[in-house]
């Protein structure tokens, strides 16, 4: 078997998953939860910094008189809002340093979060879909061995009867279109594969239930900052009054609103996805919802058929790869036979000469005589 080729696809194929992996990381350095992530890093830095320099510098009894008639609370926000002011500036710069927004802009025209978010798992099922073909085509060079392949029959009644050669040429071409058609095969599947892994958020409710969960442990995460200035400044600042506990409140409250609003538009996102990439599956789509325990039933089911379509397109390839080396054959014996035509046609003519001179001279000597 000549593996030239098929060595040639394998690495064309990790090109291209390394390329996909690039991307892959780089929309996800502009996908809101990482952005939102890194600003919250920043900003606890900074708070961080800010209280430590006060309390450790002994700014606090500096700042005690005119710290005694502002309640703590206002103290608490002035000290959270500079913090993740300043954090969000720092993202921001960190972003452009990296220029982490003009390498998205260079591939991709996504601007929603739902539009990478549909980027980012085309590019996962496409990466999936590399990963199998190469295993397919590693484990047909792993075999070398060459198989004879059942010809295509010439038609009988046909005005001309097919070449050997036109007959081999036919046969490769159906053996293409099955690799093709398994091909197709293995792109649903792998896109099936991905839907159960990655949307199970969409499909089943304990999945959506323990997803909120964390979205709020986050939004209480991102107000753990306040801790530190009331704790500081609660000796020397004025007492909690109506007004600045009800604002205090407000900011709690905006914090778990904010997070749900975020979790149900990321419900709505997934749902969306998935019923366009299942919608594309036709018959073959997934459940729209599913129990917890089937979820890896279905997985398994899955996992299943895609090595055996993986092992088919191995079948294949080593069947395409035999026709081709049985084209070469036939093509290297029509050299030889032209060859030997060109022979024995040169040796006629040099006969055809030899007996034509030979007469001539018959002739001369003839005349000589005379």
């Amino acid at each position: 078997m000549n593996n030239v080729d098929l060595l040639k696809k394998i690495e064309e194929n990790d090109d291209k998953e390394t390329d996909n992996r690039i991307k892959l990381n780089i929309i996800d350095d502009n996908k809101f939860e990482t952005t939102a992530i890194e600003s919250l890093g920043f900003s606890f830095i900074v708070c961080f910094i800010i209280v430590s320099i006060i309390h450790f510098t002994g700014l606090t009894a500096l700042l005690a008189p005119f710290l005694s008639s502002i309640p703590v609370p206002y103290i608490t926000l002035a000290t959270l809002g500079a913090s993740f002011g300043i954090g969000e500036f720092l993202r921001r710069l960190k972003q452009k340093i990296f220029k982490d927004k003009e390498k998205l802009k260079s591939f991709s025209k996504a601007k929603t979060e739902y539009e990478k978010y549909e980027e980012e798992v085309s590019y996962k099922i496409e990466n999936r879909k590399l990963l199998y073909r190469t295993i397919a085509i590693k484990r047909a060079i792993d075999t070398g061995k060459i198989v004879d392949v059942e010809q295509v029959k010439g038609d009988m009644s046909a005005k001309r009867l097919l070449t050997k050669e036109e007959l081999a040429d036919i046969t490769l071409s159906k053996l293409n279109e099955e690799l093709d058609a398994k091909d197709k095969e293995l792109g649903d599947l792998t896109t099936k594969q991905i839907l159960n892994e990655n949307f199970k958020l969409a499909r089943n409710f304990s999945e959506k239930m323990e997803y909120n969960m964390r979205v709020n442990m986050f939004a209480l995460f991102t107000l753990l900052p306040m801790i530190l200035p009331n704790v500081l400044f609660e000796q020397i600042a004025a007492p909690l009054t109506p007004i600045s506990g009800t604002l205090l409140l407000g900011v709690v409250l905006s914090a778990f609103v904010g997070s749900n609003v975020y979790f149900f538009k990321k419900i709505r996102n997934t749902k969306k996805l998935f019923n366009k990439l299942n919608s594309k599956l036709g018959e073959k789509g997934l459940s729209k919802k599913i129990s917890f325990n089937k979820i890896r039933e279905e997985s398994e089911s899955i996992n299943y058929e895609i090595a055996n379509t993986v092992n088919d397109m191995k079948d294949i390839i080593i069947k395409i790869e035999s026709q081709k080396e049985y084209i070469k054959k036939l093509e290297e014996n029509d050299n030889v036979d032209a060859l030997e035509k060109v022979k024995v046609r040169n040796l006629g003519k040099n006969i055809t000469r030899e007996y034509e001179e030979e007469s001539d001279l018959e002739e001369h000597q003839v005349r000589a005589r005379r």
